[in-house]
């Protein structure tokens, strides 16, 4: 009866890394498809930058060579800055596109691994070594792809905190901007706190990778010490 219950298992676990098998390529068919509309939606803001950055080079060159009248510097430090403003609202539009990717990206990775963990419960340990190779895999992505979003929320909120600090400089001083400079500050102290918080969570996902490594590494060893031992 044990025997029969340990060919039953067998071949369910045959059936169970055929689906896994499937559920891998619609991931890597999900990553494609994510990745190809990341890269449309961010296209239109990438040439919003570059036409950004041409035209405040073009600006400068004009300044520095050009005999120019009073007005004629003053209208185009008026357009230098309008450009800047695109430049940077550009910027701020890719990083969070490149924000919602990897939520994207990490939360289907997330999902596939704790459904194998469901299905290593059911399942003894000598059955499960057929899967072992894959749920670490799976570990790592996790823990990789966790980590690109945090690293991508880093560097969004190190931009608006640089956005913010060039808004605050270019204020002029009057009881209406005081007031503005004020407010400004708390968003920019928010910002940071919130930035303290990513940073933590980066360092967090970094050590979760850095274990998934060291625990696939101890495994590989050891199953290379028992075969040596068995043909010992």
């Amino acid at each position: 009866m044990q025997l029969l219950d340990k060919h039953k298992s067998m071949d369910s676990m045959v059936e169970l890394l055929e689906l896994y098998e499937e559920e891998d390529q619609a991931y890597r068919g999900l990553l494609e498809a994510s990745t190809q509309l990341y890269q449309y939606l961010l296209q239109p803001f990438r040439d919003m930058r570059e036409l950004a950055m041409l035209r405040r080079q073009q600006i400068k060159i004009s300044m520095d060579n050009d005999y120019l009248g009073p007005r004629r510097i003053e209208a185009l430090k008026k357009e230098d800055t309008d450009w800047q403003k695109k430049a940077q609202e550009a910027v701020l539009s890719i990083q969070e596109f490149t924000v919602k990717y990897f939520e994207i990206t990490a939360r289907a990775q997330k999902g596939v691994y704790e459904r194998m963990k469901v299905d290593q419960r059911k399942y003894g340990k000598s059955s499960w070594t057929a899967a072992v190779e894959r749920m670490e895999r799976l570990r790592y992505s996790v823990a990789k792809e966790t980590l690109q979003l945090q690293r991508a929320r880093e560097i969004s909120l190190e931009q608006r905190k640089h956005t913010l600090r060039e808004e605050m400089q270019s204020l002029c001083s009057s009881e209406d901007a005081m007031a503005l400079l004020d407010h400004m500050e708390t968003q920019y102290y928010e910002l940071q706190l919130q930035l303290y918080d990513i940073q933590a969570e980066i360092l967090q996902c970094e050590e979760l990778l850095l274990t998934a490594q060291l625990d696939s590494i101890r495994r590989q060893m050891m199953g290379m010490i028992i075969q040596f031992v068995y043909y010992l």
